[in-house]
C-alpha cells in the first residue's frame, strides 16, 4: 500500500490517488480554495477509501440537508469498501458515522482517540476542531487545548497545526500565548488564514484598537484567495472590529464588499451576515428592512434543519426581524421536535439551553426585551454549549445585556457588563453600552 506526505498509511498504492489525498488535506486544513476537488477525485478513484472518507467529511462540514445527502452517498460507498480499510481509515469511518448521525460527542471521542494514535492526521484534527465548534468551542475549550497539546510534538513545523493550537489556546483565555503561536504559524507560511483568525480573536481582548484593524485589513488579500468560508468569517471579524471602534461606515463597507451576497445560500455566510447585522443594531445602527428581507429569503430554507442551536438562534433572529411569521412557526416546530428527540444532543444542549436561546433570539428580534431577558436569565451561564466560538457567543451576551438595559434592569446590566469585559480592554462600543445604564 502507500503513504501520504504526512506519513500516514493508506490502503492504496496508486500515486495519483495518494497525490489527490495530499492535495485535499492541504486545501482543507489550510482553508485554501479547491477542497471540493476531492469530489472529482473520489469519482475518479472510486475504490480508494481515503478519498471517499474525504468526500464524506467535506459533505458533513456543509451543515445542510443537501450536504448531508452528499456525505451519505460516500458513506454508503465506504460500506462496500469497509473490508479493505486499514485501521486508521476504519477509525475515521467510525467517527464520520457518529458525526453523520448527529452524535457529536461520541464523534469527538472517536476522533480524539484517532489523533492520539495518529497525531499527524491533520484531517482528523480539523474535523475534531469543527466538532468542538458544534459542541461550543469555548465550552469545550479546555478539552480542545489538552487534546492539541498532547499531539503537538510531531506537528511543530506545520503552520496549519500551529494555527489550530493557537485558536485552542485563545479559547481558554490565554490570548498572548495564542498570539505567539499564531505568529509562529504565519512566519512559516504567511498564507495561513486560520492563524490570522486567531489574531482577530486576540485583538478583541485588546479592544480592537485601530492598529489591530489595520493589521486585519492587511490580511484581506490572503482571505480573498482562500476558501469562501474563512474569507467571509475573517471579514466578519474585521467588520466587528470596526463596530468596536464605532466606525459603522467602515463596518458596513466590509459587510457589503466581503460578507454578504457572494454565496448567500451557505450556512457560514448566513450566520456571519445575521451576526453582523444583529450586532450593528445593538451598536445603534439602523438596518434597512430590505437587507433583513434579503437575508431571510435565504435563511428560510434552513429552518427545518436544526443542526445545532447556535445556527437556529441566528435563523430565528433574522426571520423575526424580517417579519416572516410562517417561517418562524416552522422553525419553532422544528426546534421543538429536535428538543424532544431524546438523543444525546437533545439532552446535552437542546433541552437545558438551546431551545431557550432560540426563543430568546426570536424575542430580541421582535423587540420584546422582557421575554428575552426572562428566557436568558437561567441559561446564560451555559450559553457557550449552544455552539460557536467565544467571539460568536458574545452575540448572545450582547443580546442579554441590551435586553437587561431595555427593561430598566440597570443594576443587573452593570453587573453583566463587568463580567463581559473582565477579560479585555473595553472598546468604545463597550463604553457606549455602559453609558446606557
Amino acid at each position: 500500500m502507500g503513504t501520504t506526505r504526512r506519513g500516514l498509511d493508506v490502503s492504496t498504492g496508486d500515486e495519483g490517488a495518494i497525490a489527490a489525498i495530499d492535495t485535499f488535506t492541504d486545501r482543507l486544513c489550510g482553508l485554501d480554495l479547491g477542497a471540493e476537488s476531492v469530489l472529482d477525485a473520489a469519482a475518479t478513484f472510486a475504490d480508494v477509501a481515503s478519498l471517499q472518507l474525504g468526500a464524506a467529511m467535506l459533505g458533513l462540514y456543509g451543515q445542510t440537508t443537501e450536504a448531508s445527502a452528499l456525505a451519505a452517498g460516500h458513506l454508503a460507498r465506504l460500506a462496500t469498501l469497509e473490508p479493505a480499510l486499514n485501521e486508521r481509515e476504519a477509525a475515521t469511518l467510525a467517527a464520520l458515522r457518529r458525526w453523520d448521525s448527529g452524535d457529536f460527542l461520541l464523534a469527538v471521542e472517536r476522533f480524539e482517540a484517532l489523533v492520539t494514535r495518529w497525531p499527524t492526521d491533520l484531517l482528523a484534527v480539523k474535523a475534531l476542531e469543527f466538532l468542538y465548534y458544534v459542541l461550543g468551542q469555548q465550552h469545550m475549550g479546555p478539552r480542545f487545548l489538552d487534546q492539541i497539546e498532547r499531539i503537538a510534538e510531531p506537528n511543530l513545523n506545520d503552520p496549519d497545526f500551529l494555527a489550530v493550537w493557537s485558536f485552542a489556546t485563545e479559547l481558554t483565555g490565554h490570548a498572548e500565548a495564542a498570539a505567539e503561536l499564531a505568529e509562529q504559524a504565519l512566519a512559516l507560511d504567511a498564507h495561513t488564514p486560520w492563524a490570522q483568525h486567531t489574531l482577530a480573536h486576540v485583538f478583541i481582548t485588546h479592544g480592537d484598537p485601530p492598529g489591530a484593524i489595520n493589521r486585519l485589513a492587511g490580511f484581506l488579500p490572503v482571505w480573498q484567495t482562500s476558501s469562501r468560508l474563512i474569507y467571509c468569517h475573517n471579514a466578519w471579524h474585521l467588520a466587528v472590529a470596526h463596530l468596536d471602534q464605532l466606525d459603522r461606515d467602515g463596518a458596513d463597507a466590509v459587510f457589503r464588499d466581503h460578507i454578504w451576497g457572494i454565496t448567500p445560500d451557505s450556512p457560514g455566510e448566513q450566520i456571519d451576515a445575521v451576526s453582523y447585522l444583529w450586532r450593528a443594531e445593538m451598536a445603534g445602527a439602523t438596518v434597512p428592512d430590505a437587507t433583513w428581507a434579503a437575508v431571510a429569503d435565504h435563511v428560510e430554507a434552513r429552518v427545518h434543519e436544526c443542526v445545532f442551536p447556535f445556527l437556529s438562534a441566528h435563523h430565528g433572529y433574522a426571520l423575526a426581524r424580517a417579519g416572516r411569521g410562517d417561517a418562524l412557526a416552522r422553525l419553532r416546530e422544528s426546534v421543538q421536535a429536535r428538543t424532544n428527540r431524546g438523543d444525546g444532543e437533545s439532552t446535552r444542549v437542546w433541552q437545558p439551553v438551546g431551545q431557550a436561546v432560540v426563543e430568546a433570539s426570536i424575542a430580541h428580534g421582535t423587540g420584546d426585551y422582557a421575554t428575552t431577558a426572562a428566557l436568558l436569565d437561567p441559561v446564560m451561564p451555559a450559553v457557550t454549549a449552544v455552539g460557536g466560538s467565544d467571539a460568536q457567543d458574545d452575540l448572545f451576551r450582547l443580546a442579554y445585556l441590551t435586553a437587561l438595559a431595555g427593561t430598566d434592569r440597570h443594576a443587573d446590566a452593570r453587573h453583566y457588563w463587568e463580567l463581559m469585559t473582565a477579560f479585555k480592554t473595553p472598546s468604545p462600543l463597550d463604553l457606549q453600552l455602559w453609558a446606557q445604564f
